[in-house]
């Protein structure tokens, strides 16, 4: 969105509305009284309608500080997570397997093209008949091979 953050506010230019997608930032409520509050609230909640509500900064840092404490305090299953994770995405066992088992029937279609062209140039045969096995073995053999190119 090009907004920039703040460095006067920590929270400024980081949370981000549900409604909108714009910012959140600080603004002064009843300025100049006795009511005066700081809050954080969209950037846009009046222009855009959102309804997402105002947030106290205090319970703001508050929900960061236990959300902070809570990693902390558990952050040994988060690096055991994190490993786990990683370790998962870098595993393409399944996947050499998907590609070997494609290959290996594109492979044997192969063997069934040749197979079907020397049968119709060795013995006469109904050429619709030999046209539409050939047509449904090379729908069969491009879907085959799209799957194993995505």
């Amino acid at each position: 969105m090009g907004y920039t953050y703040s460095f006067k506010n920590p929270f400024s230019g980081k949370l981000i509305c549900e409604d909108c997608g714009s910012y959140y930032g600080k603004k002064k409520w009843h300025s100049g009284t006795v009511h005066e509050k700081e809050i954080l609230q969209c950037n846009f909640k009046f222009k855009h309608k959102c309804h997402t509500p105002n947030l106290d900064e205090e319970e703001v840092k508050s929900m960061f500080l236990k959300a902070y404490n809570d990693m902390i305090m558990s952050k040994d299953a988060l690096i055991t997570n994190l490993i786990e994770a990683v370790s998962n995405a870098l595993n393409t066992s399944p996947l050499d397997k998907q590609i070997e088992t494609l290959t290996n029937e594109l492979n044997s279609m192969n063997k069934e093209f040749e197979l079907l062209v020397k049968m119709n140039t060795t013995t006469q045969q109904d050429q619709t008949i030999w046209r539409k096995k050939y047509a449904e073995l090379e729908d069969i053999y491009k879907i085959k091979k799209l799957n194993l190119i995505h």
